[in-house]
């Protein structure tokens, strides 16, 4: 700061010097002039050099920075894909669970169903069966019965006709 204010300063003195044209300057102050002004212009073009270098820096930094924070948008997008992608992967599989599920519980209405059909129809055939061995037995029975009662009736004409033939030949005997 001191160095720009004296380059002003120098800058304000020899324009004011040249301004005036004054003839007092000599060879020598005129060289010390033109040092000075070089000199001047050589600190302006490091003070130049130098504020370029740190604005070129400045960029850079700002520029990476940029950058990281596009990165950081970038993985949190990333992230939320991944996210999303997930959950609608645990949402697929719970649906899929859900339809295995319910296809599950189908299945096994069905199978109890199929059963509850399999039972009815094997309690049908088994009261068919029990029904025709009833009617069978029934009918056994009534023929023992009818045989029973032809053997009695037999029996009973037999011993009429036997009680006939004794009386018969007691009679005759007699």
């Amino acid at each position: 700061m001191k160095k720009e204010l004296r380059n002003v300063i120098y800058t304000f003195g020899l324009v004011a010097l040249i301004a005036t044209g004054s003839a007092q300057l000599n060879h020598n102050q005129v060289k010390n002039l033109q040092h000075v002004e070089t000199v001047r212009q050589l600190a302006l073009a490091k003070q130049e050099t130098e504020l370029n270098t740190i604005l070129e820096k400045r960029a850079e930094k700002i520029r990476l920075e940029a950058e990281i924070v596009k990165q950081k948008e970038e993985e949190k997008v990333l992230q939320a894909a991944e996210e999303t992608a997930r959950l609608a992967a645990e949402e697929e599989a719970a649906a899929l669970a859900k339809a295995q599920t319910v296809a599950e519980q189908n299945a096994i209405k069905e199978a109890a169903a199929a059963r509850s059909a399999a039972a009815q129809k094997a309690n049908a055939a088994a009261a068919q069966k029990a029904a025709a061995d009833k009617a069978k037995l029934e009918a056994d029975l009534l023929a023992s019965k009818q045989a029973a009662k032809q053997a009695a009736q037999k029996a009973a004409d037999l011993a009429a006709a036997n009680s006939a033939k004794t009386k018969t030949r007691q009679s005759r005997a007699s």
